[in-house]
């Protein structure tokens, strides 16, 4: 069983895998099979490089009802991606004006496990508009 933040972690690593793909030979990408959650630690913390990776991560799949952590200088919602089957949720932090920084801040560490109470497929009603 893995950590939120190892499952996170490890995801990064396999985006970096396709990313890099077309760039490597397949013998050059990284062996992600079977890994304790130390190793996935230890790998991530070698690899250099995964700010593409991590950024595309970071983002999140789908905001979530989960209150996030407050920050003075950054907008901030909760987010969280399916993992393996797992659900894991996060603080994502964005805005910050010009000189901003919000991808700077750690997130990886903060990240929980979620369960999954109810999922609720709503149908959207569309309108369009046009002036009188």
């Amino acid at each position: 069983m893995y950590t939120a933040s190892q499952l996170i972690k490890l995801n990064i690593l396999q985006l970096h895998n396709e990313l890099t793909l077309s760039n490597c030979l397949p013998d050059e990408l990284l062996k992600l099979d079977n890994l304790t959650g130390d190793q996935i630690d230890d790998l991530y913390d070698t690899v250099e490089e995964l700010y593409d990776a991590e950024n595309e991560i970071r983002i999140g799949d789908i905001e979530t009802n989960i209150s996030p952590k407050w920050s003075r200088y950054y907008e901030t919602k909760s987010v969280a991606s399916c993992f393996n089957g797992q659900w894991v949720g996060w603080t994502y932090y964005y805005g910050g004006g010009k000189h901003g920084e919000p991808d700077a801040i750690e997130w990886i560490n903060d990240a929980y496990l979620l369960n999954l109470d109810s999922e609720i497929q709503v149908i959207e009603t569309k309108r369009t508009f046009s002036k009188v």
